[in-house]
């Protein structure tokens, strides 16, 4: 059994939560795959370390259709920053 600490709050994205909670028992390394970035940025993301960039959303929009709404809502926001 893996056990993971879900970081919230400033400094994680809440697309980056979506993710980590449909993530479940796969690994970060086939997440990271799966959306199209690499596993050092999926660490970061998660960590708070790095924003997430288009890239990201798109991979995440491919993957996990049913988070589209968020994505756009968090696309929209950064735009308006």
């Amino acid at each position: 059994m893996v056990t993971r600490v879900i970081k919230r709050g400033e400094g994680v994205d809440k697309v980056v939560e979506a993710v980590i909670l449909k993530q479940g028992d796969t690994s970060n390394d086939e997440i990271a795959k799966k959306i199209g970035i690499t596993n050092v940025m999926w660490s970061y993301l998660k960590s708070g370390k790095r924003k997430p960039g288009k890239k990201f959303y798109t991979g995440v929009m491919r993957a996990f259709p049913d988070l589209i709404p968020t994505v756009l809502m968090a696309m929209t926001v950064e735009e308006g920053e």
